[in-house]
């Protein structure tokens, strides 16, 4: 079995980053806590000094995701890409 390097699991531009937590309405210390890291490597990933590895980076991604999933129903869609009608 040949193993799929971690760069495969692409991260969000690094502009994006900050909107997502944001999106929760997170601080970077209450995004650390739930990833089990600190503020400060939270900043880092937002302003592109470093980048997630291993586990940390598979939840990283997933909340990544979901923050998006926040961001398209406040920007009027749905996830699938539908918007939604008002009546």
């Amino acid at each position: 079995m040949r193993l799929q390097p971690e760069t495969t699991l692409e991260l969000p531009p690094v502009d994006r980053r900050k909107p997502l937590r944001e999106a929760f309405g997170l601080s970077q210390a209450e995004l650390g806590k739930q990833l089990g890291v600190s503020d400060a490597s939270v900043s880092k990933w937002e302003s592109g000094k470093s980048t997630p590895r291993g586990d940390t980076r598979k939840r990283y991604l997933a909340f990544c995701k979901a923050a998006e999933e926040i961001l398209k129903e406040r920007e009027g869609g749905t996830s699938d890409g539908a918007t939604t009608e008002e009546e």
